[in-house]
């Protein structure tokens, strides 16, 4: 179901409207995020590079980017690993780089495909909580 509404699979049968609009015709794909199962992290950029990859591609400055992770980063309890590379997280680590990834784009849709069991930890749930019930986070 989740790859039905983030587009990556076309339904048998029926529609499916995303913010009132058929999904088909549906253009602000930039508002969500999907979180696969895997991390999915690029092993030869650090930690902090990860997080920013979906910023850079969209276009922020480097000023607004380096912000936005740095308040990502610490948000996810992981401020001081920063300029870490993969390999060096623990599997916990770096599901919660994968998590701060999706969230520093600041999507109105986070869509989470069978998260670890790290990040449905209570701490992984506050902090994803904490972070859209900032009104300086959300849309």
């Amino acid at each position: 179901m989740l790859n039905i509404v983030a587009g990556l699979v076309k339904p048998d049968r029926g529609c499916l409207f995303l913010n009132g609009v058929k999904a088909a015709d549906f253009k602000d794909w930039r508002s969500m995020t999907y979180m696969f199962q895997e991390d999915r992290l690029l092993p030869w950029r650090t930690a902090a590079q990860n997080v920013s990859f979906g910023l850079e591609a969209g276009g922020v400055g480097r000023a607004e980017r380096k912000e936005r992770v740095a308040e990502t980063l610490a948000l996810v309890g992981l401020s001081q690993f920063a300029d870490v590379y993969p390999h060096e997280l623990s599997g916990g680590m770096r599901s919660r780089v994968a998590l701060a990834r999706s969230l520093v784009t600041r999507p109105t849709l986070l869509l989470m495909d069978e998260p670890s069991p790290s990040s449905t930890r209570p701490s992984a749930r506050r902090c994803t909580a904490r972070f859209c019930a900032s009104p300086s986070s959300c849309r």
